[in-house]
């Protein structure tokens, strides 16, 4: 009897790790249950073994006390696994098989200077330099958007910066959850300030909300995740690069009176040219969108809809081919992540966003 008791014990610890590990992202590990446990596991990061023993709570009841190594919620068809150290989170699929996960945690604690812009004529986004990948970080300093305030492209959009130090979400220093909700309390590497990640069943997955202890001179939010070399991003509204956007960097922002090039004011007749696509706008290029949306369904088997209002930017494997992230100009972020095929998706997201 302990040897099965044993057994049973390594393959819950293997569902977590299976599932946390990004390099697994494509396994197919048995359905994660609701149940009283005693884990046995070695993180996915090589750690020492870890034990523990945890009771799984009612939907009803919150749970508050001590915080374990790892928190799983369950949701429909939707799980998640969260490392509450360091700090990082998974969405699996009904069999546990991971759809989305977050990248490694790399605290950091450095000078930022980004600037979301749209490319310059017949250009694509230039990677960012020495960006901050990691699950959750944010920008302490200042930020400016302009835009342009005269002439044929008068309201376009020019740029956006945010400037100062940029700080990582580290380890869950104290928690409340239910089997389907929870509320995470985090320590960061700017050390005062704290961080609380809000997360609800919504749209089929997980609705997830950032915010912090104090928002005093937070310009900016984002969050990072890891991608497979065949992913596909489809959505984010009325864009003209294609259907499918990976290795575009996508500004959140509408980008009015584009015009052919051929044809438009001011347009240098190198820009049409150095595009090689007949789908170029002048002056914003296939990035330019009248309708800017800030929904997308992957062929990973997800769907993300971000509802943070502020202006923010998709940079999908722009940056490094096996990630990609979200940024806002906001003190905070507000995302669901719902999980199905492409039909289940829209239909989870629309039946939140409305349909016409």
């Amino acid at each position: 009897m302990r040897v099965v008791r044993l057994l049973i014990s390594v393959t819950s610890a293997l569902v977590v790790v299976s599932a946390l590990d990004t390099r697994e992202v494509s396994a197919r590990p048995p359905a994660l249950r609701a149940t009283n446990s005693t884990v046995t596991a070695r993180t996915p990061f090589g750690n020492p073994v870890v034990r523990r023993s945890e009771r799984r709570a009612p939907a009803a009841t919150g749970l508050r006390g001590p915080v374990p190594r790892y928190l799983t919620l369950r949701s429909g068809g939707a799980g998640l696994i969260v490392q509450t150290s360091p700090f990082r989170y998974t969405v699996t699929d009904a069999s546990g098989r991971g759809v989305l996960a977050t990248t490694q945690n790399a605290p950091t604690a450095a000078q930022t200077n980004e600037t979301i812009a749209p490319p310059a004529p017949g250009q694509h986004a230039e990677p960012l330099v020495n960006p901050a990948y990691a699950p959750m970080t944010y920008v302490v300093g200042t930020s400016a958007v302009t835009a342009q305030n005269s002439g044929t492209y008068q309201g376009n959009f020019v740029s956006a910066t945010s400037s100062g130090t940029t700080y990582a979400l580290t380890n869950v220093v104290a928690q409340t959850h239910t089997t389907d909700t929870a509320s995470l309390t985090l320590a960061t590497t700017e050390g005062t300030r704290k961080a609380t990640l809000r997360i609800a069943p919504e749209a089929g997955g997980f609705r997830f909300v950032l915010d912090f202890d104090s928002t005093a001179s937070v310009v900016a939010s984002a969050a990072a995740f890891t991608s497979t070399p065949s992913e596909t991003f489809r959505g984010f509204g009325g864009r003209h690069a294609g259907l499918d956007q990976r290795g575009y960097a996508l500004p959140n922002y509408t980008l009015e009176e584009n015009q052919n090039p051929v044809t438009a004011p001011g347009a240098p007749a190198a820009a049409f040219a150095a595009s090689g696509t007949s789908n170029y706008l002048f002056p914003n290029g296939p990035e330019a969108a009248y309708d800017a949306g800030t929904a997308f369904v992957s062929s990973n088997g997800y769907g993300f809809f971000l509802r943070t209002p502020q202006l923010s930017e998709y940079r999908l494997t722009t940056d490094r081919t096996d990630a990609w992230r979200i940024s806002a100009l906001a003190p905070g972020l507000d995302f669901t992540v719902s999980v199905g095929a492409p039909p289940v998706v829209i239909a989870a997201q629309t039946a939140v966003t409305g349909r016409q």
